[in-house]
């Protein structure tokens, strides 16, 4: 460990007091000390035509804190980890780091779990390709976004008018309903997969052309009025249908890949179960958030209902 260090200050000793270490320079003697399964993915990722030399070097970082708890790995930690100058610009460090992450990403060198990135190792490399290719349909994914929201989320299975009058009605995602439809009201939520069969016509030589927006709002005060229910549109922010399409593709690939396993391969599953339960507890807390900005239609107008009542949940723990 000293001599790391050592060396690092070494290979600084001509710059000016106003220059920082960045943390990849205690990278540069690591390779002596670690394993080739370590190193080869660094030796490897310089050859990779796909990605930039700034890359390489974050991906050190991310190497040498991989086995560190006491450092999320998130972008933020990265930036710091990565200043290199009294003066840097942090903002544009930044924006840098976003950038690189994804072509890390990309190359499966890195798995992103949230806002926390990990370096892979060629096995971890290998399982998560094998995960990635694992087929997930489009209604899988609004299923699954259905049962959290009517199950999890909104629990109750009728509309209480008051302590006589209790109502049933239907659920639906998208274009899917959960179970029966038969009630004579209904809730339906908008995700940002719906299809609103938009017009393409030219409005180029109308006086006011229709917007995108102003042609969703029309859709969806018609369908509020046409099938008397309860339309939430949950707007464009699809980051709970990622985290959804992800746990679905890690749930098929645990199923497939339970027996049999060597002693590294049952670690890295572990923690792909590990990474499994936190995806679902995302895609509930991301639920939630759109649930409480969502636009709400009723009876062909658009109202404006307060987060308290539309997030009231059922009072079961």
């Amino acid at each position: 460990m000293l001599g790391m260090f050592q060396e690092a200050a070494i290979s600084y000793i001509d710059e000016n007091t106003s220059v920082l270490m960045p943390f990849n320079i205690f990278y540069k003697s690591l390779p002596r000390y670690i394993d080739h399964i370590h190193s080869s993915v660094i030796i490897k990722a310089k050859k990779n035509q796909k990605l930039e030399d700034f890359d390489v070097e974050l991906l050190k970082v991310l190497f040498m804190i991989k086995y560190v708890t006491g450092i999320k790995a998130n972008p933020q930690n990265l930036t710091t980890l990565m200043v290199g100058h009294i003066d840097e610009d942090v903002m544009n460090l930044r924006n840098k780091i976003d950038k690189s992450l994804k072509r890390l990403v990309d190359q499966t060198l890195v798995q992103k779990n949230g806002e926390i990135y990990s370096f892979l190792t060629h096995e971890e490399q290998d399982i998560n390709r094998a995960i990635q290719q694992e087929n997930v349909e489009l209604g899988e994914i609004i299923n699954k976004a259905s049962s959290v929201i009517f199950e999890d989320i909104f629990q109750d299975s009728k509309y209480s008018y008051s302590p006589r009058y209790n109502f049933s009605f239907n659920k639906a995602v998208d274009d899917r309903y959960l179970g029966k439809h038969s009630a004579d009201m209904g809730v339906r939520v908008i995700t940002p997969y719906y299809d609103f069969r938009l017009s393409t016509d030219d409005h180029s030589n109308m006086i006011s052309p229709i917007s995108e927006g102003e042609q969703i709002n029309t859709i969806l005060r018609g369908i509020s009025e046409e099938n008397n229910e309860v339309i939430i549109h949950l707007g464009e922010d699809s980051s709970f249908l990622d985290e959804i399409t992800g746990l679905l593709k890690i749930e098929k690939y645990l199923i497939k890949k339970s027996v049999d396993l060597s002693p590294s391969s049952e670690s890295i599953l572990k923690a792909k179960r590990d990474e499994a339960s936190e995806k679902r507890g995302r895609i509930k807390l991301y639920l939630k958030e759109a649930l409480k900005h969502a636009e709400i239609y009723v009876k062909g107008d658009k109202v404006n209902i307060q987060k308290k009542i539309l997030l009231k949940e059922s009072r079961t723990p």
